[in-house]
């Protein structure tokens, strides 16, 4: 019985062909991020303005999109420091890739002043002791 093949044998021969295509069709599926990313914080917030980057699309894989396993969506405000966004392509993952977001705390912005500024109140401080001492009549002096 040299000629005789079983029915395990042609099973396990189509699954192992059927492996290697899946194998080799991962091999090939990629999934690229954007490059690292560095804004400012809002002026005086600890956290950025909405931003949006560009979500990666799977290339070359059986899963048609990624899906995001850490990080905030695009579109979401993200905290001062350093935040890493990770996206995975398939179940289990055929490719995944990652990349960063860094938030720089931005000082306050001025406010402007409501009230005397600084040293306005010792001058007219010092203009009530001159009229009290009699300094008007000096101020109102013509010159000649």
């Amino acid at each position: 019985m040299l000629g005789f093949v079983s029915r395990r044998t042609v099973v396990a021969a189509a699954l192992a062909t059927a492996l290697s295509a899946v194998v080799s069709a991962q091999s090939m599926c990629t999934l690229v991020c954007p490059a690292n990313i560095t804004v400012p914080s809002l002026p005086g917030q600890q956290v950025s303005a909405a931003l949006n980057y560009t979500v990666p699309v799977p290339n070359g894989c059986v899963a048609t999109s990624a899906t995001q396993t850490a990080g905030i969506p695009t579109g979401g405000q993200f905290a001062v420091g350093v935040t890493t966004n990770v996206f995975a392509a398939g179940i289990p993952p055929e490719a995944s890739c990652q990349f960063t977001v860094t938030v720089t705390a931005t000082p306050a912005l001025p406010v402007p002043p409501t009230q005397v500024p600084v040293g306005g109140g010792a001058l007219l401080a010092g203009l009530g002791l001159l009229t009290a001492l009699g300094g008007a009549a000096l101020l109102r002096r013509k010159p000649r």
